[in-house]
C-alpha cells in the first residue's frame, strides 16, 4: 500500500496535474497526471472510465505551464486520479510480464522502473532493450549508465538523472525520498503496528458499553416508573386521607347543629 502511495506521489510530481489539454515535453496531447490522449486506447479508456471522450479529444490545446480558465477543463481531480489509477494497474501487470522478479527489487528500484515506463509509454519502453537486460541480471551500474545515455535522458535531464541513480542505489529517487520515509514511520511505529488490535479492543469495548448502557437506561426507565407509581400510591393516599378528614368535618358539623343522617 505505501508503495502505491509513494508511486502515485512521485509520478504527479513528475507528471503534475492538469485538467485541461495540453501538450508534454515530447508534443503529445496529454490531461490529467500525464495521460497521453494520442494513444491507441484512449478514447475507451475515458469512455470506460464515463469521462466525456469526445469533450477531452476534440478540445483545444493549451500550454502545460500557462493553463486556461476554468471553465475550459474537460475534467476533474477525481478524473485525473482515477486515469491514474487505471494507467498504473496496466503498467504493474506489463513490468511483472518484463520482471518476473520485478516485486523484489527494492521499492526504490520498482518506483523508479516504473516512472520511467510511465512516461515514456510501455511500447518505447520495451525499446530499452539493453536496460532491460542489465536489470534482469541484477547488472544496475550497466542499467544507470543505459539511462544515462539514452534519448530519454537527453529529453528530460533531471527525472532520467533521479531515476538512473535511483536505479543505481535501490534508494528512493531523491524528490520522493521525506515522503516515503514518513509513510515508513507511521507504518513501523508501535501506535501503527498495534492500530489493529487496538481497533478491534475498542469495537469489543463499544459494543460492551453499548450493553451496559442499554441495561443502565432500562433500569434508570424502570426506577423512575417505580417512583411515579409510588408519588401516584402516595398522592392517592394523601387525597383519600384528606378526604376522610373533611368527611369527618362535615359530619361533626352536622352533628353540632342538630343535624343526624
Amino acid at each position: 500500500m505505501n508503495k502505491r502511495k509513494v508511486l502515485r506521489k512521485y509520478i504527479q510530481q513528475n507528471e503534475g496535474i492538469r485538467l485541461y489539454v495540453y501538450k508534454d515535453k515530447l508534443g503529445i496531447r496529454t490531461t490529467g497526471i500525464g495521460f497521453n490522449l494520442e494513444r491507441e486506447d484512449a478514447r475507451q479508456t475515458l469512455i470506460d472510465n464515463k469521462i466525456d471522450a469526445d469533450k477531452v479529444l476534440r478540445a483545444p490545446v493549451y500550454s502545460a505551464t500557462n493553463p486556461p480558465e476554468k471553465s475550459k477543463f474537460v475534467i476533474n481531480e477525481r478524473q485525473a486520479n482515477t486515469l491514474l489509477d487505471v494507467d498504473l494497474d496496466t503498467f504493474s501487470k506489463n513490468l511483472n510480464v518484463i520482471f518476473p522478479k520485478f516485486d523484489q527489487m527494492t521499492p526504490g528500484r520498482q518506483v523508479a522502473i516504473f516512472d520511467l515506463a510511465y512516461n515514456v509509454g510501455i511500447t518505447r519502453f520495451k525499446g530499452f532493450k539493453q536496460f532491460i537486460l542489465a536489470v534482469k541480471a541484477n547488472n544496475f551500474s550497466h542499467a544507470h549508465m543505459e539511462i544515462i545515455n539514452s534519448k530519454y535522458a537527453r529529453q528530460l535531464k533531471n527525472r532520467s538523472e533521479r531515476n538512473a541513480n535511483a536505479i543505481l542505489t535501490g534508494k528512493y529517487p531523491v524528490t520522493i525520498i521525506e515522503f516515503a520515509n514518513s509513510l515508513e514511520k507511521v507504518q513501523n511505529s508501535p501506535v501503527s503496528s498495534s492500530t489493529s488490535q487496538d481497533d478491534n479492543r475498542e469495537r469489543a469495548a463499544g459494543a460492551s458499553d453499548s450493553i451496559r448502557r442499554e441495561q443502565e437506561q432500562r433500569a434508570q426507565r424502570s426506577r423512575e416508573r417505580a417512583a411515579k407509581e409510588q408519588r401516584d400510591s402516595d398522592e392517592r393516599e394523601m387525597r383519600n386521607e384528606s378526604e376522610k378528614v373533611e368527611g369527618e368535618k362535615i359530619e361533626k358539623n352536622d352533628t353540632d347543629t342538630g343535624y343526624v343522617g
